[in-house]
């Protein structure tokens, strides 16, 4: 994980073991839907972990048809206070392809509550993908963000269908 702080990233690998452990792939763990099985599919899912299309600020409100996602274990550091938490990192990702990510509980609780109510996606997503609108709420200490499933007709030539 790489952050702008060199302090933050310092910290984050003392916090979460030897970086040789992060290398070697025990220290970093994630879950996704996305296939694995060729050198392309692995390109895709390595570039959606670290270069998303979109950040959440530019499709809050926008509907967008949610096929895919990854689930990462992070640690953050809080750089006031330097408490450690562990966090999961999403990404979303559309038919399409076009990803965006956010750390966020309120995400986290929309994608489990997409599985218990459509099921977990097999390998390469769910057959039918969702559409869902990204919403931002207000929180005793912030924003979160959640996923509201949208039910009405979804025209894809809408302008608010955005990938």
């Amino acid at each position: 994980m790489t952050t702008e702080n060199t302090n933050v990233e310092t910290s984050l690998v003392a916090a979460s073991g030897s970086m040789l452990e992060e290398m070697s792939g025990a220290a970093a763990k994630f879950f996704t839907t996305l296939p694995q099985e060729t050198p392309l599919d692995k390109a895709k899912l390595m570039n959606c972990l670290q270069a998303p299309d979109f950040k959440t600020d530019e499709i809050i409100g926008k509907t967008f048809m949610l096929k895919n996602f990854i689930a990462q274990n992070i640690t953050m550091v809080n750089e006031e206070t330097g408490e450690i938490t562990d966090a999961t990192r999403l990404v979303l990702i559309s038919e399409k392809g076009k990803s965006v990510v956010a750390v966020s509980k309120g995400l986290f609780n929309s994608v489990k509550m997409l599985i218990q109510i459509f099921g977990l996606p097999g390998n390469g997503g769910w057959k039918e993908s969702i559409p869902v609108m990204l919403a931002q709420l207000t929180v005793k200490k912030g924003r979160t963000f959640n996923l509201k499933v949208v039910t009405e007709t979804v025209e894809k030539t809408d302008k608010n269908v955005i990938w």
